[in-house]
């Protein structure tokens, strides 16, 4: 994963405060902290979407200083108490606006981390390697190859955003959004696309204005 720099240090932040003790534990430091009931559960939110990688785009609610204290308070710090200078190290980048944030990024572009799993990786790599051997096992035949791309419920999806069936839908479909549709039709057909075959995607290209809606044929 390509992630922010903050990434980082915030997943080992709020794994080591969530390791040492418990939830109920911590709402109760929070809360003799002055923190509410509505900040304490948008901080579980927050602290959960940073965890997984998906929460740099919403700050917490909780003021900056009632934050730190939380933090300074967990039986965490006590047993790492680097934990509080990395919190002190990264509460820019939390409290940050979204245009200090853009300014940031596009004043250093490179700035970002990697993060990877050596041991997830090892795995994947030795499935890979003997991915010849285990198709092999699969209880199918070699029409079902890996080679031969075959008809699948995500194909389906994609023909059925072609279909207009509401008013104004063609609009929104072709002008407005983004949909597999339009990326399978905007590509040349010389293009090699093992997911999709090749009749299927020039059937793609079919003018949607030759399609009969549900409510034309009634």
């Amino acid at each position: 994963l390509q992630v922010s720099p903050d990434a980082v240090a915030l997943f080992i932040l709020f794994y080591r405060i969530f390791d040492s003790e418990s939830i109920g534990a911590l709402q109760v430091k929070a809360s003799a902290l002055g923190i509410c009931a509505q900040e304490w559960e948008h901080f579980l939110h927050w602290a959960s979407a940073r965890m997984t990688i998906r929460g740099d785009v919403f700050c917490p609610i909780i003021f900056p200083s009632k934050l730190r204290k939380l933090v300074a308070s967990t039986a965490a710090v006590s047993t790492y108490p680097d934990l509080l200078t990395t919190y002190d190290r990264v509460v820019t980048f939390i409290y940050s606006d979204k245009d200090a944030f853009v300014n940031k990024i596009r004043e250093d572009p490179q700035s970002f981390c990697s993060i990877v799993n050596k041991q997830l990786t090892s795995s994947f790599s030795a499935l890979v390697e003997k991915a010849d051997e285990l198709f092999k096992r699969l209880p199918w035949d070699r029409a079902y190859d890996r080679e031969t791309p075959l008809p699948s419920f995500e194909v389906h999806d994609v023909f059925a955003t072609v279909l207009p069936y509401q008013g104004g839908h063609y609009d929104v479909s072709e002008n407005r959004a983004v949909i597999l549709s339009n990326i399978f039709t905007s590509l040349p057909l010389n293009m090699n696309m093992r997911s999709i075959r090749r009749e299927d995607k020039e059937l793609c290209r079919i003018p949607r204005t030759s399609v009969v809606s549900c409510d034309d044929a009634a």
